[in-house]
């Protein structure tokens, strides 16, 4: 028999069935096996129940179907209180059980194997009934065991019909994995004493500044308002000049305590003044990224929908902002839907025939700064009659632009040497005045 992914039924009554006939055959006792009562009296914790051949006491299942997700989008699972709550309603079984199974549609969970498996040993320890967990990977592979029951569910499920369909990246060299290269700023600061060549490089820069003024026609360029500027930069009033308190918003500039606060300083070869209107953003370097859902099977793919688990080291993941002219024109149809990590793909016309494709809108991803990882995606397939899974990845590969910047301190005891990373920035909306 070729093996290709089976699903679990779609509610607890196919199940519930399904593990009756499976067990049946699994205990060799296909009439004897039967369900237990469902009326008002209740089951004490055991749906299937049956001697198995060569066995003298009753085994017990109790079936566990659950959906894959919950409503939130969060992954279901099985509890270890589910199990303890499972545990002691089947204690009150009446006549008491020699073996008792947990049966779920789940995918397998190693914790709570281990789990089970410490309170098995004690329960043997104890001479009480012994406990199983079967998840769904167990009972298919029982399904391929027993070819007459995976006939039956075949037929029940409508799993003859050849559904398949494949999810990739659109423009990537490898389908299943892209990689991103953004690049950032590897700064490193360096701190140092200021100097007293430091204090006249700076008050001959604010001298230089304040005479470009004129010489870009802020005064009028004449030798008498050159002279005016020189007198008042120069060295003879400029002392007297510092030396007075100035006061802006109750702080007088002019003192120590204020001087003091200015440091560290970063260290300029700027001298004109420079005024821009220029709004400055960082960039972040997302990556845009579209997922193609190809039917590649022989069927239409009918009511589908595709969530995406994006499980990785990333700062976020959105969509694209519509244009102004599509949002008065209302030609906006999103089929990308985003809830934190989890991303729903859901087209309107959400049908897909043989042969068919459909490409997603941009999903934006925002990768964490200066991180260097790998991101996986989980996707899940849901349709009216097919359900599929599998993985896709995303490599961050940054690269560094390395620059230095050289800053001035007063104390001995802060001079070091540090390294930060930065996103680069850019302008947008050019509007620059230079004085």
């Amino acid at each position: 028999m070729i093996k290709h992914r089976i699903y679990p039924p779609l509610n607890w009554f196919d199940f519930e069935q399904l593990c009756l006939k499976l067990w049946g055959q699994i205990w060799q006792i296909p009439n004897e096996i039967d369900l237990n009562s469902t009326n008002a009296q209740g089951q004490d914790g055991v749906d299937i129940y049956g001697i198995p051949k060569g066995e003298k006491r009753y085994f017990g299942i109790q079936c566990k179907n659950y959906k894959d997700e919950k409503k939130s989008g969060l992954r279901n699972s099985i509890t270890k209180k589910i199990i303890d709550t499972e545990i002691q309603n089947a204690e009150k079984f009446n006549p008491a059980l020699q073996h008792f199974i947990i049966a779920t549609s789940l995918e397998k969970d190693k914790n709570i194997e281990e789990y089970v498996r410490t309170i098995n040993q004690e329960r043997i320890e104890n001479n009480k009934f012994t406990v199983q967990i079967c998840f769904w990977d167990y009972i298919t592979q029982m399904l391929y065991d027993y070819k007459e029951i995976y006939d039956w569910y075949y037929d029940q499920q409508n799993l003859n019909q050849n559904k398949k369909i494949s999810v990739f990246f659109k423009n990537s060299n490898d389908p299943l994995r892209i990689k991103h290269y953004p690049t950032y700023i590897k700064l490193k600061k360096v701190f140092r004493l200021e100097t007293q060549k430091d204090i006249d490089k700076e008050k001959q820069r604010n001298h230089e500044a304040i005479l470009s003024l004129s010489k870009k026609g802020k005064f009028p360029p004449t030798p008498f308002y050159e002279r005016v500027l020189d007198w008042i930069f120069s060295r003879k009033i400029s002392d007297n000049i510092l030396s007075k308190e100035l006061f802006i918003n109750g702080v007088n500039i002019r003192s120590e305590e204020y001087r003091r606060s200015l440091y560290p300083k970063e260290v300029t070869d700027f001298s004109d003044f420079k005024f821009t209107l220029n709004s400055i953003a960082d960039d972040k370097f997302p990556l845009s990224l579209k997922i193609i859902i190809d039917n590649i099977g022989d069927s239409v793919i009918e009511d589908y929908k595709l969530r995406l688990y994006f499980d990785g080291d990333f700062e976020k993941i959105d969509t694209r902002t519509p244009r102004i002219s599509e949002i008065f024109a209302k030609t906006v149809k999103h089929d990308v839907f985003v809830n934190g990590d989890t991303c729903l793909i859901q087209p309107e016309n959400n049908f897909l025939v043989q042969k068919d494709f459909f490409v997603s809108e941009a999903i934006i991803l925002i990768p964490k700064l200066a991180i260097n990882t790998e991101i996986k995606i989980k996707w899940e397939l849901i349709s009216r009659d097919y359900n599929d899974r599998g993985e896709l990845y995303i490599n961050i590969e940054p690269n560094f632009k390395l620059k230095t910047k050289e800053y001035l301190v007063l104390d001995i005891n802060d001079c070091t040497e540090v390294e930060e990373y930065h996103y680069q920035t850019y302008e947008y909306m050019p509007a620059q005045i230079n004085w």
